[in-house]
């Protein structure tokens, strides 16, 4: 623990020194003036922290408006505070920032993973649907009606699974994200890529498979993105939760209903496979 007084004399017997050097290794501040509030969040910042402040007095604005998130008591706050801050606490409860540090983690991570999922099943879609120009004389095998009943996977993933997904268990003992990361990062590029192209090779080898018609082409590959479609909601969701199962089984039932349906398959230009 450093007093505002201790600070005051190590500041008076050291001033070449910069204030940052011995702050790391000081867990409490205590009867610190307005200024040295100030210069403690700076000296952080020099550092390379990412400075978090809370107030609630008229002295504590500059130190909230310097810091990296300034947080605010609502009750007792004046208003000076509350204007200079980033965040208000409306029921001046500290536990409300851990809540909220645990939901945006949330957020994040299930971005990430709708993210990752949205580009690794549009892969064997383009690659797909690309063929044809780059190699002339193959059929078109996915029609446009074809894709937009992919959507009918894709989009629920994205919109409704991917959001409802619960934290994974140890996500608070995370170390924080650096603020200069990408929101889409190499960890994420390398599992989207990995395993929407692992779905575009098998995808090509079906479309070009020799002495196949155009229809059993279509029919298996159309099967393929369904189910495979399915299978990745699962992959990047937490498999072990119903979510990510419900969301896998998007895929399955779709394609038991063209199935079952009569009339339906060939309306698609599809070939019954049960």
């Amino acid at each position: 623990m450093l007093s505002g007084s201790d600070l005051q004399a190590l500041e008076a017997g050291h001033p070449a020194q910069p204030m940052g050097a011995g702050l790391a290794e000081v867990s409490v501040f205590a009867r610190v003036l307005p200024q040295q509030k100030l210069q403690i969040v700076r000296a952080l910042q020099a550092a390379g922290e990412v400075v978090a402040m809370t107030g609630d007095g008229v002295n504590d604005a500059p130190a909230l408006k310097a810091a990296d998130i300034g947080v605010a008591m609502g009750k007792r706050g004046t208003a000076v505070a509350r204007e200079s801050a980033d965040l208000v606490l409306l029921g001046d409860d500290f536990g409300s920032l851990v809540k909220a540090i645990a939901l945006g983690r949330r957020i994040e991570a299930n971005l990430h993973r709708a993210l990752g999922y949205t580009l690794a099943i549009h892969l064997p879609i383009a690659a797909v649907s690309l063929l044809p120009l780059l190699l002339p004389g193959q059929p078109l095998l996915l029609l446009p009606v074809h894709i937009a009943l992919l959507h009918l996977v894709i989009d629920p993933a994205c919109t409704v699974v991917f959001e409802a997904m619960p934290a994974s268990p140890g996500l608070m003992q995370q170390p924080p994200r650096p603020p200069g990361a990408p929101l889409f990062g190499p960890a994420t590029w390398h599992r989207a890529l990995l395993q929407g192209g692992v779905m575009a090779a098998l995808a090509l080898v079906i479309a070009c498979w020799p002495d196949l018609p155009a229809i059993e082409r279509r029919s298996l590959l159309f099967t393929l993105l369904l189910l495979g479609g399915g299978v990745l909601v699962w992959l990047n969701g937490e498999p072990r939760s119903r979510i990510s199962q419900l969301g896998g089984a998007i895929g399955l039932g779709l394609w038991l209903l063209l199935q079952v349906i009569p009339g339906l398959n060939a309306l698609l230009l599809l070939r019954p496979l049960l």
